[in-house]
């Protein structure tokens, strides 16, 4: 049996049970430490079936009680059990979706008390950080009704996009999404964008002093997050801001002359966001920037998730191209991924790669790009025309948008028989 299936035991057998009995019903000093951290460890399981069980347990007036032990270490596993609790809520719900655990811990105060938990001098950061996130994913697609708590956790939730741990940073910009989504704490938010100053963060060189390069390249992630969160609302305008007040091409820079081993995944993550949902006029302006040689350069890197991104980003760039010129003409992009044997290297990456977004989008900017052309290389031709078939029926409709594009572009070519 392995550790999830026993955690899952002790659940379902009663364990659990009397140990929120325990915390409910003991006097506070009676209730031994390592009780609160075997249920810490039995909430950190990856099946949110399993939270659900807890949660319908009446788990959270357990552990908020908690709060109040004099036992430092008993109050840290008990922030940490409700973080567990509702980051699983988060998981097993619509991102786009209010917190479905948000009305049943108002019932016992628990806003309120999580925040007192945030505010307290005595707290360890980790503590602090997990209350932070907790409010925040509590609020996702809602506005935070009290001013005060608003500002002081939105404010800690953007410098934890700049923490030294790489999973906090990844939290308070997945919560910050969340929050977001909610007009009311969108505007409060946007306070925190400063087009020039991330330009200047961007434009920066790399030190050779490993400390100083850290330093920059974490601010560097902050600027691209604070602008990719808000991008995830499908706000054209910023979009058309970024590309035009030189955001994009800095980026865009840093893709063409960083060693690829200075190229982590935010950079590509918030180009990609730029893509897409965008617009023709948006693209229009991007690709005055000469996107596509520094995305091909990305098809090198080490790190599949990048290569994914610059396909991805690529075959949004190629979608809008198609989508702004004459549906009867070759793609207007064509000549600038030939000159860089991209049309080889898209096919290369489609036919290596594992990912199958990366071989979706590589079919993607291959039928589109093929437009009113005929496509020669015979192995190509049978290998994404069938593959962009078996896609046309996709669960995801934006997925199906673009091939039922694609299909439409091969269609037009001089050869439409051969379908």
């Amino acid at each position: 049996m392995n550790s999830d299936e026993c955690k899952q035991q002790i659940i379902v057998s009663g364990i659990a049970d009397a140990l929120i009995h325990t915390f409910l019903a003991r006097n506070l000093i009676d209730i031994p430490k390592n009780y609160v951290k075997s249920f810490q460890k039995i909430s950190h399981v990856a099946n949110n079936e399993d939270i659900q069980i807890l949660f319908e347990k009446q788990v959270y007036p357990a552990l908020l009680r908690l709060f109040d032990h004099t036992n430092s270490d008993i109050v840290s596993d008990a922030v940490f059990s409700i973080y567990n609790i509702i980051d699983a809520g988060s998981n097993s719900t619509p991102s786009t979706s209010q917190h479905p655990h948000l009305e049943h811990i108002q019932e016992f105060h628990g806003i309120d008390k999580l925040f007192e938990m945030f505010k307290r001098q005595n707290m360890k950061k980790f503590v602090i950080d997990n209350a932070a996130l907790c409010i925040g994913k509590l609020y996702r697609a809602k506005q935070i009704p009290n001013e005060v708590i608003k500002n002081d956790i939105i404010t800690y939730l953007k410098v934890l996009l700049n923490d030294i741990v790489d999973w906090k940073r990844q939290e308070a910009k997945q919560t910050l999404y969340g929050l977001v989504q909610n007009a009311e704490n969108r505007q409060y938010f946007m306070q925190y964008v400063d087009i020039q100053e991330a330009l200047r963060d961007l434009d920066s060189p790399l030190d050779d002093n490993d400390m100083m390069k850290t330093v920059l390249m974490r601010k560097q992630e902050s600027d691209c997050n604070i602008l990719q969160i808000l991008l995830a609302e499908g706000d054209i305008e910023l979009r058309k801001q970024i590309v035009v007040e030189g955001i994009a091409e800095s980026i865009l820079k840093i893709l063409s002359t960083r060693k690829l081993s200075d190229i982590p995944r935010f950079f590509s993550s918030f180009f990609r966001s730029i893509t897409y949902p965008s617009s023709v006029e948006v693209i229009n302006l991007l690709i005055q920037k000469h996107p596509l040689t520094p995305l091909l350069r990305l098809i090198d890197h080490f790190d599949e998730q990048i290569q994914c991104d610059a396909i991805v980003s690529m075959s949004n760039i190629i979608y809008y191209g198609a989508l702004g010129s004459d549906q009867s003409t070759n793609h207007p992009y064509y000549e600038k991924l030939v000159i860089n044997n991209g049309i080889q290297r898209i096919f290369n990456l489609f036919k290596g790669s594992q990912f199958a977004l990366s071989k979706n989008a590589a079919s993607i900017c291959l039928g589109i790009i093929f437009r009113a052309r005929e496509m020669i290389n015979i192995e190509m031709k049978v290998s994404i025309i069938s593959h962009l078939k078996i896609i046309m029926n996709h669960s995801d409709k934006d997925l199906r948008k673009f091939v039922n594009v694609a299909l439409h572009c091969l269609q037009s070519n001089p050869n439409p028989a051969e379908f």
